[in-house]
């Protein structure tokens, strides 16, 4: 376990202003570089240096956020990373968004939402889940919690969404340095069948969850919301789920809710791909009725 940050202490050029949070493989801090830009600093605490894998992890992370901010689409719809560096731990410092919340706001606020807010959200999702795909990445933990919605006064919905937390992504076409030695990363609730039953995750796994949220962001209602307990990964395995429905507005397309639903199919090879779900989302109709 790494020792903990007091604020005020400057590591690397940058000085702790406050903790934020702890997760099962980081601490998080807010922080302010020499030049007073603040950022969101990364403490982690798995995997180390101890860890045989740990430079080929490092090397990975590498190429990922290479990858991620030499291109365009991918860069467009990701939070900005800043650097990273290693010194007895592993660290990484991304851009700070202040005033960013998660989409799980937008769920807990559902009526102060728009469809037409809702439906851009829903968008720009899937454009950058396309995106990443694209460009062969696997995020691996799409959910609420890591879609960030950015305060932007230029949009018609106020906000921006963007992806973060690509730490434990990997390339489809690569094996990840993990592989074999320890469980890929995910979250209860958001996880596919094949996530569960321990294969390696997929686009098409990406694409399950994105089901799952967009249920959530286009019908208001977890799609496995009688499953929300144990008796999840079972449901997920024979798509035991309350199948979406779009109830407003009226002219929202069936072909919506097919595609959704077809999201959530427990075969990974009859799930449609991110470029399937843009061209569907951008068809509708973006005005309340």
């Amino acid at each position: 376990m790494p020792e903990l940050f007091p604020k005020g202490i400057i590591k690397n050029g940058y000085q702790i202003i406050e903790e934020l949070s702890r997760g099962a493989f980081a601490i998080s801090y807010k922080a302010q570089s020499l030049t007073g830009e603040r950022v969101f600093f990364k403490q982690y605490k798995s995997p180390t240096p101890v860890i045989d894998w740990f430079a080929e992890y490092v090397n990975h992370q590498k190429e990922i956020k290479k990858c991620i901010q030499d291109n365009s689409e991918t860069r467009s719809h990701c939070y900005k990373i800043v650097e990273f560096f290693e010194d007895n731990y592993f660290y990484q410092v991304f851009e700070f968004i202040n005033e960013g919340r998660t989409l799980a706001y937008c769920f807990e606020h559902f009526v102060d939402f728009s469809w037409t807010d809702r439906l851009i959200f829903a968008k720009d999702l899937m454009l950058g889940v396309k995106a990443l795909h694209d460009h062969k990445i696997v995020h691996c933990d799409i959910k609420p919690d890591n879609l960030i919605l950015i305060p932007d006064i230029t949009v018609d919905s106020g906000y921006v969404l963007r992806i973060i937390d690509l730490d434990w992504s990997f390339f489809s076409n690569k094996q990840a340095p993990w592989h074999g030695l320890q469980g890929y990363v995910g979250t209860s609730f958001y996880m596919s069948p094949e996530h569960i039953d321990d294969k390696t995750p997929s686009q098409a796994s990406d694409i399950f969850s994105c089901g799952i949220v967009l249920g959530q962001l286009l019908a208001g209602e977890h799609p496995f919301h009688k499953n929300l307990d144990d008796s999840y990964d079972h449901a997920a395995f024979i798509g035991n789920f309350a199948p979406i429905k779009i109830k407003q507005p009226m002219n929202a397309s069936k072909e919506l809710e097919n595609i959704l639903n077809a999201c959530l199919n427990p075969n990974p090879e009859q799930r449609p791909t991110a470029k399937q779900l843009c061209d569907v989302l951008i068809c509708q109709n973006e005005l309340n009725p």
